[in-house]
């Protein structure tokens, strides 16, 4: 009797921890970074991405989002709305592999602290980090299950979603390490080669496979992440907040590393992806793997003693704590990126303009483009940051925007400091040369006109 009730409880739990993980996810601020609107809605219009947009990340997440903007319009709410999908998703993922590879009860503790974790490293967003833990979590379920091919197929999903997947390989490698350790590579190759071979061929067809390659590995793998303005190293005070949740696994670390050191691994290689660009939200990969370590403590699959469970207790204490001071300042917040000026912003280009009209926007969101449904006026679209605008860019930019002027200009002022303060000389001369201010809007977002 007792065990059919405590059966029941733990069925009803699941339902409540989804319920709960969603309702703070609707209830908290939303980041919509410009790029996962502007991007997969160019494509939608016909523009090749690689060739007409410089996109410095590999395209599985970009396609899935082309797919949902096709069907249901690309808008704040079908972004929000794919966001909390794939988090709902992760939950089920972990849920479902932690509750093969061990039992329901652990799977319970591990998405009770997956989800303020999930919550802290800034999950109520979309950007190609929050797609990588699942995947590569799929990746070590099925290493575990000696289905090396579909693991292989998962890892390679993960990597033609961001690059950063690579970090992972290290813990693929030990995880096979020992008895047939080329065979099993071998069949985890032929995996990950699949999504990857898929992809060359098709771009190759579309003739943007140099584009791809320039842009996805020359520049975004050795560029990008050495460019002045890219790299954002920590405070002490950041380090200690951002990596005192991680801490959870030391404890296990030191009681039971041999047992367990594929996990900590695998969640330690997940958060390498913060480096040089310290951001919470480059922590998601990592997270799925830390809350299994934590949860296997919790359900009391790990046993610790003494001071080590002391320690355990009171890093599990400081999640849940940085978890509510995080809801508490995004409570019932505006969305980042889609705040109500960028919105008003975004009436007032289709005020102002036509269907079939050309804009172009200037230090500011490229995701203007698909609220106001109108497209830019050059072709290709580079983002306005000073590791992508060189000379050579700063002038083609201009000379194709002399080719077709755009019917208005959004634009927000330059700063003295920060990304918003690189000011293109050539562009930004042009605009000036020939355009004029017809509005401003909440102070912040300036409309330009034509000179009469």
């Amino acid at each position: 009797m007792l065990q059919n009730t405590y059966m029941v409880k733990k069925n009803y739990l699941l339902p409540i921890i989804l319920g709960g993980h969603l309702l703070i996810l609707i209830l908290t601020s939303f980041t919509a970074w410009p790029e996962m609107l502007a991007w997969p809605y160019l494509i939608m219009k016909g523009w090749l991405p690689y060739k007409d947009i410089a996109i410095a990340h590999t395209p599985f997440l970009l396609f899935d989002l082309l797919l949902v903007y096709k069907v249901f319009g690309a808008g704040p709410m079908q972004i929000q709305i794919y966001s909390w999908i794939i988090t709902l998703l992760t939950d089920l993922v972990i849920y479902f592999v932690v509750s093969r590879l061990h039992n329901k009860k652990v799977a319970l503790w591990t998405l009770l602290l997956f989800v303020p974790l999930n919550i802290f490293y800034e999950g109520n967003g979309l950007w190609f980090d929050h797609l990588l833990g699942p995947l590569v979590l799929l990746s070590y379920y099925f290493i575990k299950k000696e289905k090396f091919l579909t693991a292989g197929l998962m890892w390679g999903l993960a990597f033609m979603t961001k690059q950063t997947a690579v970090w992972f390989l290290p813990g693929v490698v030990y995880l096979f390490w020992g008895k047939d350790l080329l065979f099993k590579l071998k069949e985890y190759a032929c995996g990950f080669l699949i999504p990857i071979t898929i992809t060359f061929v098709v771009f190759q067809l579309l003739g943007i496979l140099p584009n791809f390659l320039y842009w996805a590995f020359q520049f975004g793998v050795y560029t990008l992440p050495r460019a002045m303005g890219q790299i954002d190293y920590p405070s002490i005070r950041q380090i200690i907040v951002s990596l005192a949740p991680i801490a959870i696994m030391i404890p296990v670390l030191i009681a039971e590393r041999r047992k367990y050191i594929a996990l900590i691994l695998l969640g330690v290689l997940g958060i390498m992806g913060a480096n040089p660009r310290w951001e919470l939200f480059h922590f998601q990969p990592g997270l799925p793997f830390i809350a299994i370590v934590g949860g296997l403590v919790l359900s009391g699959e790990i046993k610790l003693k003494g001071y080590l469970r002391g320690f355990f207790l009171l890093f599990a204490i400081g999640i849940i704590v940085l978890s509510f001071r995080s809801i508490r300042t995004s409570f019932m917040k505006e969305d980042r990126f889609l705040e109500s000026a960028v919105i008003s912003t975004a009436n007032k280009i289709n005020e102002a303009t036509k269907p079939g009209d050309k804009i172009f926007v200037l230090n500011s969101w490229d995701s203007l483009y698909a609220l106001s449904d109108r497209m830019p006026s050059v072709r290709p679209l580079i983002p306005q940051l000073e590791w992508y605008y060189t000379d050579k860019i700063d002038d083609y930019v201009s000379a194709k925007l002399l080719e077709n002027l755009p019917d208005i200009v959004v634009m927000q002022p330059y700063t003295k400091t920060g990304l918003s303060s690189f000011k293109p000389e050539a562009l930004t001369g042009t605009i000036f040369r020939y355009y004029s201010t017809d509005k401003i809007i909440d102070n912040n977002f300036w409309i330009l006109k034509p000179y009469r």
